[in-house]
């Protein structure tokens, strides 16, 4: 019966030190590129987002059946991602959660706990 509390002494230090992915581990480099919303209906209008390394983006989305295209900047810090949109005169800022970033996947989490998933668009230029 001694032994247990023993072997969680010896363990405890290594189980608390043990290393715990951190959420700033994004970063500008996996985020830039074309981003294309995962569940486009056929005939609508492409969505999409395109960040840039140096912290602009491109929104391309559907206003009354035409395409749009809309301008800003973003800020990353940690999972949060705040993108500041010109619109007119106007601008609007919007926070997300990264929930998943990888080389082919991105989920976005809004202010009101809702999901949008994209996939990265492969340029085939050669």
């Amino acid at each position: 019966m001694k032994l247990l509390p023993s072997l969680i002494v010896c363990f405890a230090p290594s189980i608390v030190a043990a290393p715990i992915p951190k959420a700033d581990e994004i970063a500008i480099e996996n985020l830039a590129g074309k981003w294309v919303v995962a569940d486009t209906k056929p005939g609508a209008v492409e969505t999409s987002m395109q960040f840039t390394k140096n912290k602009k983006v491109t929104l391309v989305g559907d206003l009354a059946g035409a395409p749009i295209t809309l301008r800003g900047t973003y800020v990353l810090k940690n999972d949060q991602l705040k993108l500041s949109i010109e619109f007119g005169d106007n601008a609007n800022e919007q926070k997300f959660r990264i929930a998943k970033l990888t080389k082919t996947e991105l989920k976005l989490i809004d202010a009101r706990n809702v999901a949008q998933s994209f996939r990265r668009e492969v340029s085939t230029k050669k």
